[in-house]
């Protein structure tokens, strides 16, 4: 399952931008909620570069679901959640 999330969420930024469609993408985080690093999803940009793990877990440091890491701030510049990044 995690391995499909990955290729959906790369095939989905390849056909435009990132940020967009992981806003609009329905994931059912629920069914990982205390993933970290080493047993969540990773979400890449199509440049390859890293963007976060795709859990619902907001004490994750590399979380889109932690509001104060560096890919679920909405002020970071690698952060799924930022409108402005790349």
């Amino acid at each position: 399952m995690g391995k499909i999330i990955a290729i959906l969420a790369v095939a989905l930024a390849i056909s435009g931008s990132a940020t967009a469609h992981a806003q609009n993408l329905n994931l059912n985080l629920n069914q990982n909620p205390y993933g970290n690093s080493s047993n969540s999803p990773r979400l890449y940009a199509p440049d390859g570069q890293f963007l976060g793990n795709v859990n619902a877990n907001r004490y994750d440091p590399d979380s889109i679901a932690n509001p104060y890491g560096q890919y679920g701030s909405p002020y970071s510049p690698n952060s799924v959640h930022n409108p402005y990044a790349r």
